[in-house]
């Protein structure tokens, strides 16, 4: 990516409110940290029950939700269903299962791209820059 480009994401990534949501605190800190280290302000939760409780307290103040598919009780596709029904928010789905099923359920339920585990850099930036371009249209 060029400097300039990569200037321009970056000061964008600056306005971007993520809630986090996975119930592996390691993988929910590698994550977090990638985001960070992209400029993206971040708000990190263990379950989908705290981030439907976070989606109600601060609605505004979030702009996009990256969510584990598989945590109990409430898995990431029940949040996924939440997020856009009740929140009416863009939701990417990331998980260690690469089963195409999986991935495709997620994406027909309404998430916005479907990252497989472990997360990498240039992965996660370039997800991220098209689904705020996605939104913001």
């Amino acid at each position: 990516m060029q400097s300039s480009t990569m200037a321009s994401t970056s000061q964008i990534a600056k306005k971007i409110h993520v809630l986090l949501v996975d119930d592996d605190s390691t993988c929910r800190a590698i994550a977090g940290g990638l985001l960070r280290k992209l400029n993206y302000n971040v708000l990190e939760v263990a379950s989908g029950q705290d981030a439907i409780s976070t989606l109600r307290e601060r609605r505004e103040s979030i702009d996009i939700v990256i969510a584990d598919v598989h945590m109990a009780p409430m898995s990431g596709l029940e949040l996924l269903s939440h997020a856009n029904m009740e929140f009416n928010l863009p939701v990417i789905l990331m998980s260690a299962d690469d089963n195409e099923e999986t991935m495709l359920k997620g994406l027909e339920c309404g998430a916005l791209h479907f990252l497989v585990k472990p997360i990498n850099p240039p992965d996660l930036l370039g997800t991220m820059a098209v689904c705020i371009f996605m939104e913001k249209g």
